[in-house]
């Protein structure tokens, strides 16, 4: 087991076979949701690629440690705590810049993919909400404030760059060969 240096998260076994098992299916399933959806099959297996590494990086068993499914860590007693505890509710910087880190790249390219926001934004919210919940049935992972919260700022500030870099590509085309066309802000 290995540990990412400056934090808590331990890369186990399980996280290379997830990886593995994630690169697996993210081949097989790239071109037909590219082809259904109309994108463009590199960026939906970009996409898919990065979320596959997120979610083993998050999901994967770490120690013996039987899980507790516990949410409360997750849940501020009143805003005040939250607001002030947060940061500190799991770990230390190095951890809260992993959870900034860990969704930052995936949100990116699903706006890239799409060239949509909203839809990327609302995926930004819930997907963080949905870690922390799964990792509550996780053994030796747990729910935390810091996470939730890390990993929505994470989410939402790779929408915001995706967001950033279409507009940049619509003022500037694809390689200079005029403006590219933006779907809207939907």
């Amino acid at each position: 087991m290995v540990t990412i240096p400056g934090t808590a998260w331990s890369i186990s076994p399980w996280t290379a076979v997830a990886v593995a098992l994630g690169v697996l299916v993210s081949i097989l399933v790239a071109p037909r949701i590219a082809s259904r959806a109309g994108w463009h099959r590199n960026t939906v297996l970009t996409t898919l690629l990065l979320l596959a590494c997120s979610l083993a990086l998050t999901l994967s068993p770490v120690g013996a440690e039987p899980h507790r499914g516990e949410f409360h860590p997750c849940l501020a007693s009143n805003g005040t705590n939250y607001v002030h505890g947060t940061p500190h509710s799991s770990g230390n910087s190095g951890e809260v810049l992993f959870n900034v880190l860990v969704l930052l790249p995936v949100a990116c390219s699903v706006v890239l993919t799409t060239k949509r926001v909203l839809a990327p934004a609302i995926f930004a919210f819930l997907l963080p909400v949905i870690i922390e919940s799964a990792q509550t049935l996780v053994p030796g992972r747990h729910c935390s404030a810091s996470g939730l919260t890390g990993m929505t700022a994470g989410a939402l500030l790779g929408v915001a760059l995706g967001y950033l870099l279409l507009h940049r590509a619509g003022k500037r085309g694809p390689r200079g060969r005029g403006r590219t066309q933006l779907r809207p802000l939907t």
